[in-house]
């Protein structure tokens, strides 16, 4: 009953869209199906989140042969009520600095 409990109550500070655009910020070659097993959401769900990243152009796809590459737009403003003056760098610079040591080594930015 106890192990039952603690996984319903498992959430999340950044909603799934946060959490594969800092991802794909520090692994922009990575595949769907990586995204999805290191995040722990499905395909579909990963898929439905790029688009609607693409949609409000803070994720641009590239086609590279058989992959994709993924360029986080850097420059957008982070979608929050309040918050429109903060540019999603900053915003991920944040949240990558403790992964990396220096969020300036995430590949992928659109300059």
């Amino acid at each position: 009953m106890e192990l039952r409990r603690r996984e319903r109550r498992h959430w999340s500070l950044l909603s799934s869209h946060g959490q594969v655009l800092t991802y794909l910020s520090a692994h922009p070659d990575v595949t769907v199906r990586r995204v999805a097993e290191d995040l722990a959401f499905s395909e579909r769900r990963i898929m439905g989140v790029l688009r609607d990243l693409e949609e409000a152009a803070l994720l641009r796809r590239e086609r590279h042969g058989r992959q994709n590459l993924y360029a986080v737009n850097r420059e957008a403003a982070v979608r929050e009520p309040g918050a429109e003056q903060v540019r999603l760098q900053d915003l991920l610079d944040t949240l990558l600095t403790p992964l990396h040591g220096d969020a300036r080594l995430a590949a992928g930015a659109i300059e």
